[in-house]
């Protein structure tokens, strides 16, 4: 039986990611789970109780757990394709000045850092919050029904 996966909980999951760490959805509970590379890397290769602190055991240990069930991989920062999204709400803008001050931005080394400094200067840094959601909610939803997931 799957569960009717939480729309909002993929997006946020999707907004959580980064390249550090990946996240996971068990479909039958509709759990997320999100799991850092490192953890990862600790359970292909072993890892000593021991030697780690208790709260690490136990997250390594629920990971395991988690990835025991069947799980399936929600898509990772290289999927999102941030620079794209950044892309989009640069030409939507309708003021001339912003539209070229943002797509400059984009273009060269340090472009991430350049659009957010750039959005913060033209004062619309609520309005890429809420574009940058939208998508990533239709990201969500999109691979929610590639897998056949029900979802609210």
């Amino acid at each position: 039986m799957t569960a009717v996966i939480s729309l909002r909980a993929v997006a946020d999951a999707l907004e959580e990611q980064d390249d550090q760490c990946g996240a996971y959805l068990n479909p039958v509970s509709g759990e997320i789970l999100t799991v850092s590379h490192e953890e990862d890397r600790m359970l292909e290769e072993g890892y000593d109780e021991e030697s780690l602190p208790q709260w690490q055991v136990d997250t390594l240990n629920r990971v395991r757990e988690f990835e025991q069930n069947t799980v399936l991989p929600l898509p990772n920062a290289f999927d999102i394709h941030e620079w794209q999204i950044m892309d989009n709400f640069a030409e939507e803008q309708e003021n001339d000045g912003t539209r070229n001050i943002l797509s400059q931005a984009l273009h060269g080394s340090g472009a991430f850092r350049c659009f957010k400094n750039a959005i913060y200067q033209q004062g619309i840094e609520e309005a890429w919050f809420r574009f940058r959601r939208k998508a990533l909610e239709a990201i969500a939803r999109e691979w929610l029904e590639e897998h056949h997931l029900p979802y609210n």
